[in-house]
């Protein structure tokens, strides 16, 4: 006798509202997010055992089984350092992986046990998100005492970015600052590069970052406009 199961795959198209708050309990996923795509390898566990997925914000993998769990998620904007692709679609008894690299030099693997061109989908939508986020900055941050803490911003020989308010955070310390996106060619004067200014968070407490655009040779003045402006909760 064969028995042929009737049940229909899950995907990113039919996940109930108990999948996604399965999910949810796992700590890796909001209740206001949408999952863009998923794909589970978990077998006859199906979804409960095992699953991979993105959402606008983030890119996740959880394997759980024998009281064994392994659950990994990953923000664009703040954690990944890059992401790497083995496609081992044509390999029977193999499944093929995103590799997410993250900036506390950890590393996590996205399994999906998919064709080449599923494989591929999940490898373009992670590196979209991540090319759109991970030099974006936003309005409000929540960090723990002894997390660091980017913020990005363009300059070249016609502006740069100073902290006017520097003297005057409390609970975060300024402590470097490097380039992250080099100019386009080796010897280009004038232009743009991508900076991160990089913070430690100190102790509990609220804090404002401003930073101020000026010209070369300007000094800074309260007329000069605030480019940027970030609030900063330390728990």
């Amino acid at each position: 006798m064969i028995i042929i199961s009737c049940a229909s795959e899950v995907n990113e198209k039919n996940i109930s509202p108990e999948d996604h708050a399965f999910i949810e309990s796992l700590g890796i996923l909001l209740p206001e997010e949408e999952i863009e795509l998923f794909e589970s390898n978990g077998g006859w566990g199906g979804l409960k055992s095992a699953g991979a997925f993105i959402t606008s914000q983030r890119i996740a993998y959880y394997w759980l089984e024998d009281g064994e769990n392994e659950v990994y998620s990953a923000f664009f904007a703040t954690d990944i350092d890059s992401i790497a692709l083995t496609d081992l679609s044509t390999k029977l008894t193999y499944a093929s992986y995103l590799t997410v690299y993250k900036h506390n030099d950890s590393s996590f693997k996205v399994y999906i046990d998919a064709d080449s061109a599923r494989v591929q989908a999940f490898y373009k939508k992670a590196m979209e998100h991540w090319e759109q986020l991970r030099f974006k900055n936003k309005a409000n941050y929540t960090l723990n005492v002894g997390d660091t803490l980017n913020l990005y911003f363009d300059e070249n020989t016609c502006c740069n970015y100073c902290l006017p308010n520097q003297d005057k955070l409390k609970h975060l310390s300024y402590f470097d600052t490097k380039v992250v996106v080099p100019p386009a060619k080796k010897e280009c004067e004038g232009c743009s590069i991508t900076v991160s200014k990089m913070f430690i968070a100190t102790s509990p407490g609220i804090d404002t970052i401003l930073f101020a655009s000026l010209k070369p040779t300007e000094k800074y003045n309260k007329s000069v406009p605030t480019r940027i402006e970030c609030v900063v909760r330390v728990k």
